[in-house]
């Protein structure tokens, strides 16, 4: 009798235990790690429907566009990306040989770069690209184009300095943004083929690796994937004073296929060199995350794989000592980049009892 009030207390606290540790993972798959999957499709709606369903993180406004146009269908978009000329491969000029000894790459990262962004490319150095040198499975490159303002003598330098800078013989200009991610497809492909991850990354974007390499590890049993911040239902710009204009001859659908916003994107391996053979075809667009992850991925059959943890904007610091589920964020400058990666350092070690508080409540 005098035990049993010792063993009920015990066990209410183990039982109290396990209902805690439950509530966490419940709570960190709920919310931390917070994917949307969406299988591939062969309608993707036509002119005269409003789009069915959106990314939770998407807010699509398509009342003020023009949404005259074809229907969207697989076989309309394989007539359109495939009616032009197939690429020759591309040279690359400059070449890093990053993956050339690694057995195993788990996730390759891409930054395309203007040849004239020095900066940048120190800032991810010296950031979040270190993580990078530190673990053999992975690997991190810089791609450039051609540039008129004479820097291949600079990235040969930078290249032998770092040994992580390739140029590709296209010209680097905001219009040939479509060239610039085929070659990082090529290039994958041809030198890193045995990455398990290909990740384009812009070099404003701020990147937290453990964030990311948990998320990836939770879709190890998926195939054949695109992971990003995923769109459906926006109308081409026909206003011809618009950055993203496009005319009717340039694109004669009414609205774009479900694509993944070009910042930040992941790519599966099994899924490369689909989208690279596809996206050889010469580009009929240069709004490169509609072409890759949109058109040549619908034709591909991929799938994609929503998350709001890449974000399309600087997010308040805040969050990135308080939650799990960013993985991204983008628009940083190279300072800005320096002073954020300083100050995460500064509390790495506090940084999983932040974040587990965050969980909890929500962040």
């Amino acid at each position: 009798m005098y035990l049993w009030p010792k063993r009920r207390k015990l066990r209410l606290m183990a039982v109290m235990t396990i209902v805690c540790v439950m509530s966490f993972y419940y709570v960190r798959l709920k919310r931390g790690w917070s994917i949307t999957i969406y299988r591939h499709s062969g309608y993707h709606g036509n002119n005269s429907e409003p789009p069915k369903e959106f990314h939770p993180c998407i807010k699509s406004d398509v009342t003020d566009r023009n949404l005259i146009g074809r229907d969207l269908t697989d076989d309309n978009l394989k007539e359109y990306v495939t009616s032009g000329v197939v690429m020759k491969d591309f040279k690359f000029l400059v070449n890093s040989d990053v993956c050339k000894f690694a057995q195993s790459v788990y996730l390759l990262v891409i930054v395309p770069s203007k040849p004239s962004n020095f900066d940048e490319r120190a800032a991810i150095r010296q950031t979040w690209g270190s993580r990078f040198r530190k673990q053999v499975n992975l690997k991190l490159i810089f791609l450039s184009g051609l540039s008129a303002s004479n820097t291949e003598t600079q990235l040969a330098k930078e290249q032998e300095a770092h040994a992580d800078v390739v140029e590709g013989n296209f010209i680097d200009t905001y219009r040939n943004l479509t060239l610039k991610t085929t070659a990082m497809l090529q290039w994958s492909n041809q030198f890193c083929s045995q990455a398990q991850y290909v990740m384009k990354v812009d070099d404003d974007v701020f990147l937290e690796t453990d964030n990311l390499l948990s998320k990836l590890h939770l879709l190890d049993a998926e195939s054949r994937f695109i992971l990003g911040y995923t769109d459906i239902g926006e109308a081409p710009q026909r206003n011809s004073t618009n950055k993203w204009y496009l005319s009717y001859e340039q694109y004669p659908f009414a609205r774009f296929p479900r694509f993944v916003h070009g910042p930040a994107y992941v790519i599966s391996r099994d899924l490369v060199k689909d989208l690279y053979e596809i996206a050889r075809h010469a580009p009929p667009i240069h709004l490169e995350d509609v072409y890759v992850t949109g058109l040549c991925a619908h034709i591909s059959r991929a799938t994609h794989v929503g998350t709001c943890g890449i974000c399309l904007e600087p997010i308040e610091e805040r969050e990135w000592f308080h939650t799990e589920s960013v993985v991204a964020a983008h628009g940083y400058t190279p300072n800005s980049m320096r002073y954020l990666w300083n100050k995460l350092e500064t509390w790495r070690h506090l940084l999983p009892v932040l974040r587990f508080i965050g969980t909890v409540y929500g962040y």
